[in-house]
């Protein structure tokens, strides 16, 4: 059985700013602000790529133990999924996405902030 891949809604409307990424849903009201370490979250969907991995790579880059980071960045990608910025695929392809804002905004901050490892180290 494959693991479901997470990656960005090509549909979705965003620009990245010096500390924060700015999302707006195509179709809906409202904005989603994504601060902290969620905005290098936002930089690893660009690519489908599986929890296990996702967590491996943000553990690395803030020098953490994965242990310490799999809840925010799982709790993370379904907030991101509940807002309609964020799919996951399974194997078999399908789509998995909720897309559910109260209030049309939400805020998403993946993880205690943490010193990111050096840039060359990655």
């Amino acid at each position: 059985m494959s693991r479901p891949l997470y990656s960005r809604r090509p549909d979705v409307l965003w620009r990245s700013t010096n500390d924060r990424v700015l999302l707006r849903p195509v179709g809906r009201g409202g904005l989603i602000t994504i601060t902290g370490s969620g905005t290098f979250l936002w930089e690893l969907l660009a690519t489908p790529t599986s929890l296990p991995d996702l967590v491996a790579r943000m553990a690395t880059r803030y020098q953490v133990e994965p242990d310490v980071v799999e809840e925010p960045v799982t709790t993370a990608l379904a907030d991101l999924e509940n807002a309609g910025v964020v799919e996951k695929r399974h194997g078999d392809g399908r789509s998995t996405n909720h897309a559910s804002v109260p209030n049309g905004r939400s805020n998403v901050a993946a993880m205690p902030r943490q010193r990111p490892a050096a840039e060359g180290s990655r």
